[in-house]
């Protein structure tokens, strides 16, 4: 059942994503509804149940792409694009850099974290092919 829900935010976020490829306009208006499928998708880094079925053989590396593959989507909107979006319209007088930097700091290490261990996800040989495709992005 978790699976599925995670599915479904998942691929909410992403229908999201596309529209606003197409038309970007509607990037300030959908990016806080991709954060919260992707906020949603991303709470199995909590779960008992779904972190110790990432140990399972063959199912376990798919469980653990998926549950990257949500918390990067988390962490890319929630903690860098919506504060810094933020920041970037706040009106301030301060240079937009000035104000912007340091979330782009505070997130980094959890980028880099999360990207090295999506790139060993991604050598596994068992994943499914939307988990490996995702992988690659």
């Amino acid at each position: 059942m978790r699976a599925l829900m995670v599915k479904s935010s998942l691929e909410q976020a992403q229908r999201l994503v596309a529209h606003v490829q197409e038309d970007t306009d509607s990037m300030r208006a959908a990016l806080p509804l991709i954060g919260e499928h992707a906020g949603s998708a991303a709470t199995v880094s909590w779960d008992p149940i779904w972190r110790a079925a990432e140990l399972v053989p063959w199912a376990g590396d798919n469980l653990r792409g998926v549950r990257l593959a949500a918390q990067s989507i988390d962490v890319a909107v929630n903690d860098l694009a919506l504060p810094a979006l933020n920041e970037m319209e706040s009106g301030s007088d301060a240079p937009v850099l000035t104000r912007v930097l340091p979330i782009v700091d505070e997130v980094e290490p959890r980028i880099v974290d999360l990207a090295a261990k999506i790139e060993r996800v991604a050598e596994s040989n068992a994943l499914v092919g939307p988990v490996r495709r995702a992988s690659t992005w």
